[in-house]
């Protein structure tokens, strides 16, 4: 959690000193596990969570 903190902190810093373009940054709950195996594949809910943010990207331009 510390480790999340200070990237948020970071970006927060980069962005308010002297840049004028706007950056938007996107944080997204990954999707659901089938099993907590090292290599787990997606649960109904998670392939369903995992197509929902596909579509939803797939109308961003990212650069």
């Amino acid at each position: 959690m510390k480790k999340f903190l200070l990237i948020i902190a970071l970006f927060v810093l980069q962005n308010s000193f002297g840049q004028q373009n706007t950056t938007t940054y996107y944080f997204i709950r990954h999707a659901e596990k089938a099993d907590n195996s090292k290599n787990p594949v997606l649960s109904e809910i998670g392939i369903q969570r995992a197509k929902m943010w596909n579509n939803l990207f797939s109308e961003i331009d990212f650069d």
